[in-house]
């Protein structure tokens, strides 16, 4: 059985079943390898209110902790603030990594904690999307895969939709990423280029399918 997306492409659910099942196994890895904070703060890498937030967060035990956390921090826009100044100043992939998941977790957690993001954005005045898309053009696709569910989630869960340029751009990704995954492929295939052509394909089989349920005009 297949899903069908645009364009009349088609992907087997088997392929989302393994890609999830190969990113959940990735980022519970990715969730032991918690920085060293302490570190980045006495080198001044980043600020004391970040590494306040963070470690009230990494701490708490339970969802009504972490809530109580995202609450204290939530009147200043703070909580959305430190993990966006961390995704931009913070350069080691590593890193990047464990505070997208630790991201994507926390939305996953609740679906009403988009409101935070987007709320912050309003105090703003601009929208969420142009804090994360420049992440799709990195070159670790640990990292592209969780930016993308980041993304997704901010417009499934969210009441602001996606639209013109920031729409536009997401959905050139998407079919960037198609095109790449099949472009110059040809038989026969070494084991390792069959595993990583599958590995890439399910990748894109779970932003189209995460993306496609997302509120969008």
């Amino acid at each position: 059985m297949a899903s069908d997306i645009a364009g009349g492409h088609s992907i087997p659910e088997g392929d989302m079943i393994d890609a999830t099942s190969k990113l959940q196994l990735e980022a519970a890895e990715v969730r032991t390898q918690k920085p060293n904070w302490p570190s980045y703060l006495r080198s001044q890498m980043i600020p004391q209110e970040d590494f306040n937030l963070l470690t009230a967060y990494e701490a708490a035990r339970s969802k009504d902790e972490r809530d109580r956390v995202l609450r204290e921090h939530d009147e200043n826009g703070q909580a959305v603030k430190t993990i966006v100044n961390l995704l931009n100043n913070v350069a080691k992939d590593q890193n990047i990594r464990y505070v997208l998941t630790l991201f994507d977790d926390m939305l996953s957690e609740d679906k009403s904690r988009v409101d935070l993001v987007h709320r912050a954005a309003h105090r703003q005045k601009r929208t969420a999307w142009g804090w994360f898309l420049g992440l799709l053009q990195r070159q670790d696709n640990f990292i592209v895969n969780q930016m993308s569910s980041v993304i997704a989630k901010l417009a499934c869960y969210g009441s602001t939709q996606m639209d013109g340029q920031d729409l536009n751009y997401y959905f050139s990704f998407l079919k960037d990423q198609l095109r790449t995954s099949t472009v110059n492929v040809e038989p026969p295939l070494a084991p390792d280029d069959v595993s990583s052509k599958s590995e890439a394909s399910a990748r894109i089989a779970t932003y189209i399918y995460r993306f496609g349920q997302a509120k969008i005009p």
